[in-house]
């Protein structure tokens, strides 16, 4: 078991290279057949031999039988049982042999076709002929002998599935390099996960799409500024996302491939992975609850339409009902939220004992968001308050967003007692996303009684909020927020204290969320841990602290490892950092040493070739540039034909 770690992270280190090289449809080629064959194959067909399963993987890979991400994939072994008809080709990839006389023509050229190719070419080997195959761009054909060295014999291994489906979902764009859906977190960080997920673009939309979250536009600022951007977010994720006073997108691990081929093979992934025999049932359900947040990362009715669809396959899964309901909220449909919410709780006595303990998470998440976004602490107490009352849910499921005066010293004390119950369905089996929610709950009650946050830290600092502690940090450090931003008298230092506890403690997780806080002395905290030991800390210290420029090119210079880093994005973040402050003889410095540090790395090629910083260099640079891209064996599309 030791060993199928490893080798999941030889693969998903692979796979980023090949992509970055130029080979996108063999990067994705290994990580489809790695799934297949440690995550898809049946117990039963894990008792045969090697040299038996290797045979029959040999013969479904180059028949051109669907593989993972496909609409109609239905796992590998499914082609052995089955009569396939010859599998109908996708659109014939760019052929190699297309040429251009001028570098400003190459690199047009190669950026449109680098966009295009990005998916594997499925034929089936055994029918076509010769003449057919070499009509095809022969890089895009990835046969068995490129993807039979990462297939090995390991014995059924849930940790190693998990971390292949992170992986898998980090390869795609969906999660950001840190976010673990699955598996827990790694005890080391490589700098091959901070990557550039796609070629074909200039180097800013690269960064600005693939390595940065844009904040939204303010009310009173239509436009978003550019300089307070930050990377990919990574919160722990878990069946009950955690909840902030700040808006959805601080604390959303889910993101959009940018490659609209990458956005297809992550929905149907996701679904087909649920279907996994080598996965446990908490990761098939966590799988169900990512599709349904990442279908409203889409748009409100793709996840509208998904949580109807994966609730008539799990009507009893309270977390699922959970997450719609909240799904729901962060998108400002309140209405539907409280409906959900009431609909599940009033629902939740009739249901199996195993989904019991969730009742205290469905009354968390709606107290909660209903506190911090919806009628305001009295409303959300109430709430709490009428958990086991049906008419009572069913008034609340109507009530107006600014409905929230109510008896909130009755309402309290109900409130205490539910909470108290809700602590007594805790068990040795109990999840971790219930032992916090009964903890929250008691914070929020404390806090809600006299508006006072020390009297939340104090409970916090007495109940603790169950196994998952950094879970727990972000639920006190939400709170603590959500005061400063709501209350006219508040003591910054608190939350200060309690920040800098987080940060040291899951620096990767909590500094994210504190985007747009309440005060410049939060982004101080944030500046005070740029040089931390994770790449993506770095990063965050540098665009989300107000600072001076030159304090940003130091975090930045620091990122790049004073010039030792063998991450292609953290050099792009560098050099368009320069760019952008017309630091132009500053940005060809760093990108000439970003090509000798990442002399793989095809998307540092391009933007001295192409883009804004081609004209910082010459004719002799350029052709220099070329020539060092064959020697490195860069893969690339167009022919360069001098005349």
């Amino acid at each position: 078991p030791e060993i199928g770690p490893a080798i999941a992270e030889l693969i998903h280190s692979a796979c980023l290279f090949f992509r970055e090289s130029g080979f996108a449809e063999r990067a994705l080629a290994v990580y489809q057949a790695a799934l297949e064959w440690y995550v898809m194959t049946p117990g039963e067909k894990q008792q045969t031999s090697m040299s038996h399963r290797l045979r029959e993987f040999r013969q479904m890979w180059n028949s051109g039988w669907p593989r993972i991400g496909a609409e109609s994939a239905k796992g590998w072994t499914a082609y052995l049982a089955a009569d396939p008809a010859a599998p109908t080709d996708p659109a014939t990839s760019p052929q190699g042999e297309s040429s251009a006389s001028t570098i400003d023509a190459w690199c047009d050229l190669e950026m449109r076709r680098s966009k295009l190719a990005m998916v594997p070419h499925l034929l089936d080997l055994t029918k076509r002929d010769s003449e057919h195959i070499e009509s095809v761009d022969p890089f895009s054909i990835v046969v068995f002998d490129d993807v039979e060295p990462y297939l090995a014999d390991l014995r059924p291994n849930a940790a190693t599935a998990q971390m292949l489906v992170d992986g898998f979902l980090q390869f795609l764009g969906v999660v950001g390099p840190q976010t673990r859906v699955l598996s827990g977190r790694s005890g080391h960080a490589s700098e091959l996960v901070w990557t550039v997920p796609g070629i074909g673009d200039d180097m800013f939309t690269v960064i600005d799409e693939h390595s940065l979250w844009p904040i939204p536009a303010a009310p009173g600022n239509p436009e978003a500024d550019p300089e307070r951007a930050f990377p990919f977010v990574s919160v722990p994720v878990t069946l009950d996302t955690p909840d902030t006073p700040l808006p959805y997108v601080h604390a959303c691990p889910w993101m959009q491939p940018a490659n609209a081929a990458y956005r297809g093979i992550a929905h149907n992934a996701l679904m087909q992975l649920q279907r996994a025999e080598q996965l446990d049932e908490r990761s098939r359900m966590q799988l169900s609850v990512a599709q349904l947040e990442w279908a409203f990362v889409q748009s409100t009715d793709n996840g509208s339409a998904m949580g109807r669809c994966l609730l008539a396959q799990r009507p009893e899964c309270l977390a699922l009902w959970n997450t719609l309901a909240k799904m729901h909220a962060r998108t400002g449909n309140w209405p539907e939220a409280r409906r959900v919410w009431a609909a599940a709780l009033a629902a939740a006595p009739t249901l199996p004992a195993a989904e019991q303990p969730w009742v205290a998470v469905l009354c968390k998440s709606w107290t909660v968001l209903e506190a911090m976004h919806g009628g305001g602490v009295p409303a959300g107490i109430g709430v709490l308050a009428a958990v086991e009352d049906p008419d009572a849910l069913k008034r609340l499921a109507g009530m107006p967003a600014a409905d929230g005066e109510c008896d909130l010293g009755a309402d309290l004390e109900c409130a205490r007692r539910i909470i108290d119950k809700l602590g007594q369905f805790q068990g040795v089996d109990t999840p971790n996303e219930a032992r916090l929610a009964v903890g929250v709950l008691r914070q929020w009650a404390a806090y809600a009684a006299r508006r006072d946050p020390q009297a939340a830290l104090a409970e916090y600092r007495q109940q603790g909020c169950g196994a998952d502690t950094e879970a727990g940090e972000l639920a006190i450090c939400s709170l603590l927020l959500f005061h400063i931003r709501s209350s006219r008298v508040h003591r910054i230092g608190d939350l200060r204290q309690r920040l800098q506890t987080a940060l040291l403690a899951y620096p990767h997780t909590c500094a994210p969320r504190l985007t747009g806080g309440a005060d410049r002395q939060l982004a101080a905290v944030l500046r005070a841990h740029a040089g931390a030991a994770l790449a993506d800390v770095r990063a965050l210290g540098v665009f989300l602290a107000s600072g001076s420029g030159d304090c940003r090119r130091q975090a930045l210079r620091r990122l790049v490892r004073d010039g030792r880093s063998a991450s292609a994005a953290a050099w792009l973040a560098l050099v368009a950092f320069e760019w952008r402050r017309d630091a132009r003889a500053r940005a060809k410095r760093a990108l000439l040493a970003a090509l000798r540090r990442c002399v793989w790395a095809k998307p540092l090629y391009m933007a001295a070739l192409g883009g804004p910083l081609a004209g910082e260099f010459d004719g002799s640079e350029r052709q220099a540039l070329l020539r060092a891209m064959v020697r490195a064996g860069i893969r690339t599309h167009i022919i360069f034909a001098t005349e």
